[in-house]
């Protein structure tokens, strides 16, 4: 069986991105929402279940995205 898909949801806390990231997650794939909140982040991840992962990325600060990924 070949490896899950891992979506990566920038802005996946709430709205639009959230609704991505929970269509992500039940077509089976690995997904991780980012926002700047940290604890929000890892909040909605918990949200949607085994397979996700939340981060703090914010993308005023682009140097800091390749490392938090």
């Amino acid at each position: 069986m070949a490896d899950p898909l891992t979506t990566v949801v920038v802005g996946g806390t709430s709205g639009i991105g959230l609704s991505v990231a929970g269509d992500a997650r039940s077509r089976g794939a690995e997904v991780v929402v980012t926002g700047r909140d940290a604890a929000r982040a890892k909040e909605v991840a918990a949200s949607l279940g085994d397979g996700a992962r939340g981060l703090a990325v914010d993308l005023a600060e682009p140097e800091t995205i390749d490392a938090a990924l």
